[in-house]
């Protein structure tokens, strides 16, 4: 650990869904715990998010993560299509969870690798990493 990934922008890309994004482990650099980051449809905000390191279950459940949640929206399994991508730093790499468990972590598309200052793009079907 040690090696800082940090988020400075964040593009939604989907033209029907607002997201909010939620820094659980630090709620202050999203809006703090009761007002988390909207990101509205076509809305790119500047943000600086550090990732959050995440090494087992219990730090998922804990706090090591930042939610991007799609409000007015529910969780489609059978498509495939979240509600929530949770993502955190692992090993060398930047992952999410669509279902808040670790074991089934995937690597974020785009440049996931760990280091240096990342923009995201999120939607429906994907988040991006730039």
């Amino acid at each position: 650990m040690g090696t800082v990934t940090q988020i400075r922008s964040i593009a939604n890309e989907d033209p029907h869904v607002t997201y909010t994004v939620y820094n659980v482990e630090n709620p202050d650099t999203t809006g703090g715990k009761d007002n988390p980051q909207p990101v509205a449809p076509g809305d790119n905000v500047e943000v600086r998010i550090w990732i959050p390191w995440c090494d087992s279950q219990t730090d998922l459940d804990g706090a090591a993560r930042i939610d991007f949640d799609a409000l007015g929206t529910t969780s489609q399994p059978s498509t495939g299509v979240p509600n929530i991508y949770s993502i955190f730093q692992h090993g060398d790499y930047v992952y999410y969870t669509l279902d808040g468990k670790f074991r089934n972590r995937r690597l974020v598309a785009g440049n996931s690798t760990i280091g240096g200052d990342r923009s995201v793009a999120v939607t429906s079907a994907h988040i991006r990493f730039y």
